[in-house]
């Protein structure tokens, strides 16, 4: 069983560091909007430290489940995160924010599916490629066809940010997977190709990165 090997202490502090630096600026954060909304600047960080303790409590109960449990366990968090994802849209229960479709109204709090799918993602496609090592170039499509999956709900969101960071963690699974260089070029050039389409688009993406490149075009600020 899990439980019975030592934790990496390496990962166990550098998650700790983490989480304690998180808290202390969401704490900074929120305190003058919390203030501002109920006369009490803790109210924010209160619900912070108490998902906090969930997380922790979630995460002791990981660690002592065995890995195949996890690679068993993948493929159904999976699906359920991608209908959540898919939720958001569904009247009265999607919540749009900011012109936004990527919340879940729980009436007490807001749910943003997005997180869950990064980690059920990660989960899957570890056992995936453990169980199917990308060698051939029929493996490397069906790779990419699972992306596809989990891709689409988040770019129907139009979340270009959570897309980057799964497009990061997919790249870098597939190189530490050790995969033969030309699926790594591959995935790459394919990669390219899709964000610049999505940054093409829609407008106000492309003149973010205009903005980016050239501050000068918007002195204000505004993008």
């Amino acid at each position: 069983m899990r439980s019975s090997l030592q934790p990496n202490y390496y990962i166990l502090s550098t998650v700790l560091i983490l989480m304690v630096i998180g808290i202390l600026v969401l704490a900074d954060a929120s305190a003058p909007l919390s203030m501002k909304q109920f006369g009490n600047a803790g109210v924010y960080l209160f619900k912070i430290m108490v998902f906090t303790i969930l997380a922790l409590i979630i995460g002791l109960a990981c660690y002592k489940k065995d890995m195949e449990w996890f690679k068993k366990k993948s493929l159904p968090f999976l699906v359920i995160s991608i209908v959540l994802c898919l939720v958001v849209f569904l009247p009265v229960i999607g919540l749009k924010i900011r012109g936004a479709q990527r919340w879940i109204n729980l009436g007490i709090m807001t749910l943003q599916p997005s997180d869950f799918l990064k980690l059920a993602s990660i989960l899957f496609l570890a056992a995936f490629i453990s169980d199917n090592p990308i060698k051939k170039w029929k493996d490397f499509f069906l790779f990419l066809a699972i992306n596809a999956v989990i891709f689409f709900p988040i770019i129907l969101q139009k979340d270009m940010s959570n897309l980057m960071v799964m497009a990061a963690y997919v790249f870098t699974m597939l190189v530490v997977s050790s995969a033969n260089k030309k699926f790594i070029w591959a995935l790459v050039i394919l990669g390219i190709i899709l964000m610049s389409g999505l940054v093409f688009i829609e407008s106000y993406r492309l003149e973010r990165v205009q903005t980016m490149l050239n501050p000068d075009l918007d002195p204000m600020g505004s993008g």
